[in-house]
């Protein structure tokens, strides 16, 4: 996959009103709660590739002459008490190949690269020779199944190589479109939230590629135009009230730089967002 073709990695199974669904997992909480994205799910997913790990890790193959190759699976449903390995795959690279890993789809699914990055859906590196382990995981534990398909194109080095860019490793072209800077993971900034601290918690929303959002409790869909985000709740774990699931709830966004922006919500109050750290 590294030396000689593109290869693609895709991966299929991402102050506010309590009666807006894109609001309630952005509620403060009495006390911090761990999610599936917190440093010790990050620690999960990123162990040490001793023996044992190794012997986890299922190689990425590819056809005789081919560039890319599709790997689908399923990641066994955990809850807070009942945590599951993530699924481990490695790919054998050569040094200066470009590599591009794409999530195709998956509900609360999420990659993590080793030294490259975490808890993403889309990476675009440059390599050096060796072998990395692609680990896919859940963000939050929703005690469900979570099956995906994800996309490996592995090229030879480029003659100018790419590095990865500051919207979480997405070609320049989306990167440069407003909802290719929304994608990753985003922190809401409010009294009881400090940053970069809070993305440690179940506080930050994450919106994927595949135009899907999460959020602990809420899952949805979103769509980004110009600076109009909509937001549309499909599940939740706690309703606050009836409707509230596949009501849209469009905000408007204000842009301070590639890693932060303003958002105000339907009912007129604001919040602060930072791009959380990979």
């Amino acid at each position: 996959m590294r030396q000689l073709g593109l290869v693609v990695l895709l991966v299929t199974g991402g102050s506010a009103a309590q009666a807006n669904p894109a609001h309630l997992a952005l509620m403060p909480t009495a006390e911090p709660t761990v999610s599936a994205a917190s440093p010790d799910r990050i620690a999960l997913a990123h162990r040490s590739s001793g023996d044992e790990t190794k012997s986890r890790c299922r190689p990425i193959k590819f056809k005789a002459g081919g560039i890319s190759a599709t790997v689908s699976g399923t990641v066994k449903a955990e809850t807070r008490d009942r945590p599951v390995d993530p699924l481990c795959y490695s790919l054998a690279v050569s040094d200066g190949q470009r590599v591009q890993v794409r999530l195709l789809s998956g509900t609360n699914v999420a990659i993590a690269i080793e030294g490259i990055g975490d808890a993403n859906d889309a990476f675009d590196f440059v390599t050096r020779s060796g072998t990395y382990e692609l680990r896919v995981f859940t963000l939050f534990p929703m005690g469900q199944h979570a099956p995906f398909r994800m996309r490996i194109e592995v090229s030879p080095p480029p003659d100018t190589p790419r590095l990865p860019n500051s919207s979480e490793g997405l070609p320049d072209r989306a990167a440069a479109s407003p909802a290719g800077k929304l994608r990753g993971r985003w922190l809401g900034l409010h009294r009881r939230v400090r940053f970069p601290l809070g993305c440690d918690s179940g506080e930050p929303v994450f919106y994927s590629q595949d135009g899907k959002y999460m959020t602990e409790g809420v899952i949805g869909t979103w769509r980004l135009q110009g600076n109009r985000l909509t937001e549309t709740a499909t599940e939740i774990a706690e309703p606050g009230e009836p409707g509230a699931i596949g009501r849209p709830h469009v905000s408007r966004i204000a842009w301070e730089g590639p890693d932060k922006f303003v958002k105000t919500f339907p009912d007129g109050s604001r919040m602060t967002f930072r791009r959380c750290p990979s």
